[in-house]
């Protein structure tokens, strides 16, 4: 039984907030179409046959993107820009109607105001070109939430609620792209929300922990009572 509850706590221990920060999170919502890409940059019909259907301006799109968050150790040394590898991703547009698989990376660039460009940005991007552009699906996505103030983010480091974050934001896109475009972008959404997604509590898990080496104990106080009994039992009938 000691067995038992050291593997367990082994778990729990793997359990921590310092290892929860590296699981994998999903991050959906929705969006209005508000543009599509320009024909002599990209073409719109051939991104909409690879996704297998199309849209125009004013549908509503769902998207769905599944990552890992970065490990705490991870934290970048520059406080100014923090650049984020998240490994291997997945992504779906419209209900799942499309699925693809890819790098993930993201960018937290938090700066004072300057008139020459966005102060605060996070943007997450799917399949982004790296390499062989038959190495990974063409589509990619893309999601952005930005100020030019430098009001919003308060910190360089990445976000624990990664949806409020987003939500917050003043200005916020997501946007849809062909790789095999020079300017690939060939559709871009506005009015978006953020599905917040729910994070165990630490709490939680420890009471879980708690509850559980507590039962251990109680059953291994039943076993060892009743092993007593039965020597008892045993030494009567002698």
């Amino acid at each position: 039984m000691r067995v038992y509850i050291a593997a367990f706590s082994v778990l729990l221990f793997g359990a921590s907030p310092s290892r929860l920060v590296a699981d994998p999170v999903t991050l959906s919502g929705t969006g209005v179409v508000n543009a599509l890409g320009d024909p002599e940059d990209v073409c719109v019909s051939c991104a909409m046959d690879l996704l297998g259907f199309s849209f125009g301006i004013g549908d509503v799109l769902a998207f769905s993107l599944s990552f890992h968050t970065p490990k705490a150790d991870l934290a970048p040394n520059d406080p100014t820009f923090a650049a984020y590898d998240l490994g291997s991703g997945s992504f779906t547009l419209d209900g799942g109607k499309y699925k693809a698989t890819g790098p993930v990376v993201a960018q937290v660039l938090n700066l004072p105001a300057t008139p020459f460009g966005i102060a605060d940005d996070l943007s997450i991007v799917a399949n982004p070109q790296r390499g062989d552009i038959d190495a990974l699906p063409r589509i990619g996505l893309g999601i952005e939430g930005f100020e030019f103030l430098g009001n919003w983010l308060t910190t360089d480091g990445w976000p624990v609620d990664v949806a409020g974050t987003l939500n917050s934001a003043p200005f916020k896109s997501v946007w849809l792209f062909d790789r095999a475009a020079e300017h690939g972008t060939f559709a871009r959404l506005g009015n978006v929300q953020f599905t917040p997604t729910p994070v165990p509590e630490p709490s939680t898990i420890a009471l879980l922990g708690i509850g559980v080496a507590g039962l251990c104990v109680r059953q291994r106080r039943y076993r060892k009572s009743d092993r007593s009994t039965h020597v008892a039992r045993q030494r009567g009938r002698l």
